[in-house]
């Protein structure tokens, strides 16, 4: 029997689908990504299951909705203890490694994990108190280093709570930054791991989600004069209505481009294509550390940012708009079998669950899963682009489903607000009281309505296993 690949999993915070090199038209400068792009399979239709780091998170590892997951008391985290994939092929083989961000709860908690080196994002919404500090944390207290993720010196070198979404230089030398210690904990980790059993490693990158700070020399790369600019404004929300315009209206003034100063916006986007050049070249040192012809390797961010779009900035509000819901999802090494292609499937960066347990020959059932393997997809010729639907965003509020080139987004209320993506690719006016698409938003609510109700897998529900039931 041959031995099953090592499985690797690269993957950022908040990155929109298009702040990379090959989705940007070089804009971004990101050539080890390009690469992975450009040997192995890149989806240009990938959305996440949420709007949120949690849930998106929680299923990654599970593979199941968010609403369907068990979750730890009064926190949107997976509980601990549940199954995971990692606990999965931890016991089929496989040695298990979590480097960097994963907003779990509490921060080092047992998901089949073997190794775990953390660097979370530590702002006041994290749920992280202060006596749980990650490893970065303490490695830079280890060395009598200041953490910068929360605090910025002023003109005078006193140190100040750091407001996170103005753009800054990182206060400290590259190589104690978060990007570089994630990068230098992965090298090595790599060069000590057991290369008797294959490997699953995950690496988490926090950025290019707020602080915008990159270290010098990314700080100077990218001039925001340069800056590509959004060339919509917060009009673009004008003729919405129902809940997603009420949400939209009530937004706060710090995420809304037309209440910044004039150059706020070409700073911030400056930053982040500095923070994301970074973590490219992590990604080649990184990539420089695997054997690339035995392994399988995903790269994707559990979801989006506005970026300037509809004039608004960061995630807020969690309304399920391509900016948000859309991500970057390539798969590529040698242990695919396909040709380089560029895929307009519809898919979600979810289904890495399955499609891992698919690929290291570790069977489950058939229905286990909320989001299924992508193999067949993977390795098929045809590319079968408009029969497959994704669901996303339960747990924001705004249930959302795509089936070709029609997407439903509801609210709460139960409010439909049906877009055609083909005619309206900015999801500007609903056509969902059109009596042409009576039908399709019709079939497309049911569709979210039997998806919500479903009950979870019992490999879920039984008591926790390294097996399913």
């Amino acid at each position: 029997m041959s031995r099953p690949p090592d499985i690797v999993l690269i993957m950022t915070d908040e990155q929109r689908h298009d702040w990379l090199g090959y989705s940007s038209g070089g804009h971004f400068d990101t050539p080890n990504i390009d690469w992975l792009a450009s040997t192995g399979v890149r989806f240009d239709q990938a959305y996440s299951s949420s709007t949120t780091c949690q849930p998106a998170r929680t299923a990654l590892l599970t593979g199941l909705h968010h609403h369907r997951s068990p979750r730890q008391d009064g926190s949107l985290a997976l509980r601990e203890g549940t199954w995971t994939v990692a606990r999965e092929l931890q016991a089929a083989g496989y040695e298990t490694a979590l480097i960097g961000r994963m907003h779990l709860s509490p921060m080092h908690a047992d998901h089949g994990f073997e190794t775990m080196r953390m660097c979370e994002i530590v702002n006041p919404g994290s749920g992280y108190g202060e006596d749980e500090r990650d490893d970065y944390r303490r490695w830079l207290d280890s060395i009598e280093r200041q953490d910068w993720r929360q605090s910025d010196p002023d003109g005078d070198g006193n140190v100040q709570p750091a407001f996170p979404g103005v753009p800054r230089t990182f206060p400290d030398f590259r190589r104690y930054h978060p990007t570089q210690w994630i990068e230098q904990e992965t090298m090595s980790f790599l060069e000590r791991r057991d290369h008797d059993r294959p490997l699953f490693l995950i690496v988490s990158f926090p950025h290019p989600h707020a602080p915008f700070d990159p270290p010098y020399p990314y700080a100077s790369m990218f001039s925001p004069e340069d800056a590509v600019l959004p060339g919509d404004s917060f009009k673009a929300n004008d003729l919405l209505t129902g809940g997603l315009a009420e949400d939209l209206a009530g937004v706060s003034p710090a995420f809304r481009i037309d209440r910044m100063e004039p150059d706020s916006l070409p700073r911030m986007l400056a930053s982040i294509r500095g923070l994301v050049k970074q973590i490219d070249d992590s990604v080649g040192s990184i990539l420089d550390g695997l054997d690339m012809e035995s392994s399988l390797i995903f790269f994707t961010s559990d979801h989006g940012d506005f970026g300037g779009h509809r004039g608004l900035f960061t995630k807020v509000p969690w309304i399920p708009f391509d900016d948000l819901i859309r991500v970057p999802l390539v798969v590529s090494g040698g242990a695919l079998v396909s040709s380089p292609l560029l895929s307009k499937a519809l898919v979600q960066n979810s289904s890495f669950a399955a499609t891992c347990l698919d690929y290291a020959g570790v069977s489950v059932p058939v229905d286990a899963f909320d989001f299924p393997s992508l193999r067949g997809v993977l390795e098929s010729t045809d590319d079968p682009a408009q029969d497959r639907t994704v669901f996303s965003s339960f747990s924001a509020g705004y249930p959302m489903v795509r089936r070709g080139k029609f997407k439903l987004i509801t609210t709460m209320k139960s409010e439909m607000n049906l877009f055609d993506l083909e005619q309206d690719p900015g999801e500007t006016v609903s056509v969902a009281d059109d009596p042409a698409n009576a039908g399709i938003a019709d079939e497309l609510r049911a569709l979210i309505r039997h998806e919500h109700a479903t009950s979870p897998p019992s490999m879920f529900t039984g008591p926790t296993s390294t097996q399913p039931a």
